[in-house]
């Protein structure tokens, strides 16, 4: 089997994006495509502040929001041999990362 030297290059606009979850589905063509989210509370738009009349100090009481903020960060589009390899990959480093924290439960 021939081996391949391979140089890595960053692209310009290399990000880390936190990940909450992925949806997508087959494409017509038949490529895997992959919408990728972070979720989080979204941030209330008012809030109550309270003022002590005696001290003067100032404490905020947040008006709790229950909506979830779904922020869909980047899609990517793939064969199915490279989302299978993907897969695989990804199921290694989560055994691997059991491995080394089984003793910390």
């Amino acid at each position: 089997m021939p081996k391949y030297n391979i140089k890595v290059n960053k692209d310009s606009a290399y990000k880390v994006h936190p990940i909450s979850g992925i949806w997508g589905g087959l494409s017509p063509i038949g490529l895997i495509v992959a919408d990728f989210f972070h979720e989080k509370m979204e941030i209330p738009n008012e809030m109550i502040v309270n003022v002590d009349e005696d001290s003067g100090i100032a404490s905020e009481e947040k008006v709790e929001s229950l909506t979830l903020q779904r922020n869909v960060l980047f899609c990517a589009s793939m064969t199915p041999g490279v989302a299978k390899s993907i897969g695989t990959w990804l199921l290694k480093k989560v055994e691997e990362f059991e491995k080394l924290n089984q003793g910390n439960k």
